[in-house]
């Protein structure tokens, strides 16, 4: 063999190393290391046939081009083809198909419900790591359907407000759509947080019941999508510590109506922070708890006031309140919910 060919071969050595080490699980990858012999014996056989005495470059290329062209081939024959992969396909071109309807259309999807249980957990992993989020459309027949997750431009901020007058006993919120910023009143969140009109809100829509005909603030009522994060804090931090540690975020802090009075022997600040965040996420009334674990440590809000974490939470405004905005990067909570719903992954 020339200089050359040996030259050659000890690249594709590398290569085939490369791609042996990139998967560990790929059955097929393993195997690549051990080509090289056939790849070896595959260019003699190249060079034989082109009447040359010794093996070169040229023969070596030849003989890995080959060897590539089958790999491919083998991989795409014998590649597993796994269910929750062909229901992402299927409801990407076809929305709102039901587990029937999948089914009937391709027999590898499984059938048990438990085998079923499995994929879809495995479809809403695959489909929320490319952005997208998973949808349940209920009825006699739950259908399925998979949308991206929509980035907030803070232009339409979901929050549900309230005007009855009734404080704590409120029940009835009517959901809205207003930016993050702005002086009109009624008509953002930063006028909002000091109305004097609106007296509670939620971050979340809820859905109406016969006690409530706009919507019903309960956990069970709330409906799955929001874009904005709220916070509570009483004590154990001041305004100054707080604005440090969310220096890069966009936030909106206002004190509240106990802010620095004496409440228990304890004079201190105490204010709320709400943050939009940089995409709308879906999380059920349970999964919002944990979810505000994971955001408040990435913070560094731990001695929030940890009864605020539930999904339905009505935030009191304050006519008489001090707002600080800042205007910068919105909270990103993607690795926070990752770890939520699908805390094997890993993330890159």
């Amino acid at each position: 063999m020339t200089n050359d060919s040996i030259i050659e071969l000890n690249a594709i050595y590398d290569d085939l190393l490369d791609k042996s080490n990139a998967d560990l699980d790929d059955d097929i990858k393993k195997a690549e290391v051990g080509a090289l012999a056939m790849i070896e014996n595959l260019a003699h056989i190249i060079a034989f046939i082109e009447n040359k005495k010794m093996v070169e470059k040229t023969h070596v290329v030849k003989a890995y081009g080959f060897y590539r062209r089958c790999r491919e081939t083998t991989t795409e024959t014998f590649s597993i083809n796994h269910p929750y992969m062909t229901m992402y396909t299927m409801l990407k071109k076809r929305p709102k198909m039901s587990m029937s309807e999948m089914t009937r259309l391709d027999n590898s999807i499984p059938t048990a419900k438990l085998r079923i249980d499995d994929q879809m957990t495995l479809l809403e992993e695959h489909s929320y790591i490319k952005g997208e989020k998973l949808m349940t459309h209920g009825g006699k027949v739950t259908r399925y359907s998979i949308v991206e997750l929509p980035s907030n431009d803070n232009s339409e901020i979901i929050v549900s407000i309230n005007m009855d007058g009734k404080g704590k006993h409120s029940v009835d919120y009517n959901l809205v759509g207003v930016p993050f910023f702005g002086k009109h009143p009624k008509h953002s969140i930063e006028s909002l947080v000091c109305s004097p009109d609106i007296e509670s809100f939620l971050t979340v829509e809820v859905k109406p019941s016969a006690k409530a005909i706009h919507g019903h603030r309960k956990d069970e009522n709330a409906v799955e999508g929001q874009n904005m994060l709220a916070f509570d804090i009483d004590e154990g931090m001041t305004i100054d510590e707080a604005t440090a540690k969310l220096d890069k975020y966009t936030y909106i802090l206002y004190t509240t109506k106990s802010h620095r009075k004496d409440k228990g022997g304890v004079v201190c600040d105490r204010f709320r922070v709400l943050m939009p965040t940089k995409q709308k996420f879906f999380v059920d009334a349970e999964a919002h708890k944990q979810l505000y674990e994971n955001v408040s440590e990435l913070i560094g809000f731990q001695v929030y006031d940890k009864s605020t974490r539930n999904i339905s939470r009505f935030w009191f405004t304050n006519k008489g309140a001090e707002v600080m905005t800042n205007d910068k990067e919105n909270i990103d909570i993607t690795d926070s919910y990752l770890d939520l719903r699908f805390p094997h992954v890993v993330k890159t």
